[in-house]
C-alpha cells in the first residue's frame, strides 16, 4: 500500500495483493497460477487537488507486475486511475524457456477523471515466451490483444480490438 501527498496539490493511493500457488513438484513444467488485484487512484475532476496516483519511476520488474498489461499498461493507463484484475499462468517447460499467459480486466477508478463515461475499460490477454540462451543473452516474444469496453470505446472513439507483438533481446555484460 502506498499513500502519496504533496500538500494541497496532490494526494493518491496505490496498492495490490496477490494470491498464487506454485505447482512445482506436483505437475510437469512447474506451473504457477495466481490472481492479482491492483488499484491506483484516479483524479476527481470536481476537486482542486489531483488524486491521481503518481507511478514515479514507471518501469519493468516482471511480466504483469508494474506494467499492468503490455498494451494498456505501457501505452494508455500508466498505473493511474486504474483497477486491474489479473490471472497469470506461468510455466517452465525447460530450464531455458518460460511461458506466461496473463489475462487482465481493467476498470477506471474515476471515469470522469479520465474524460470518459464508462468505468469498465477493457480486457487484455498477453502470451509471453522468455528464452535464456546463456548468462549474457536472452530473448522475449510477446503477443497481446486488448478488447475494449465502454470506457476504452469512449476514450478512443472506436471499438476495434488492439493487437500487439514484440521481440525483445537482452544482452547483459
Amino acid at each position: 500500500f502506498v499513500y502519496q501527498e504533496n500538500g494541497s496539490k496532490q494526494e493518491g493511493t496505490g496498492y495490490y495483493g496477490e494470491l498464487g500457488y506454485d505447482f512445482t513438484g506436483v505437475l510437469p513444467w512447474q506451473p504457477y497460477l495466481s490472481y492479482r488485484y491492483a488499484s491506483f487512484s484516479g483524479d476527481n475532476p470536481n476537486t482542486a487537488k489531483n488524486e491521481n496516483f503518481d507511478p514515479l519511476f514507471y518501469g519493468y520488474t516482471d511480466w504483469g507486475t508494474w506494467y499492468q498489461g503490455e498494451i494498456l499498461g505501457e501505452y494508455v493507463l500508466y498505473n493511474q486511475n486504474l483497477i486491474s484484475h489479473t490471472i497469470r499462468l506461468r510455466m517452465q517447460p525447460t530450464d531455458a524457456l518460460t511461458l506466461n499467459l496473463l489475462y487482465y480486466h481493467f476498470w477506471l477508478d474515476d471515469a470522469a477523471g479520465f474524460g470518459v463515461q464508462g468505468s469498465n475499460f477493457a480486457d487484455e490477454v498477453d502470451l509471453i515466451a522468455d528464452y535464456v540462451w546463456n548468462d549474457n543473452l536472452s530473448f522475449s516474444t510477446v503477443l497481446a490483444a486488448s478488447s475494449p469496453h465502454d470506457g476504452a470505446t469512449s476514450f478512443t472513439g472506436g471499438n476495434d480490438t488492439w493487437y500487439y507483438g514484440m521481440m525483445f533481446v537482452s544482452i547483459a555484460f
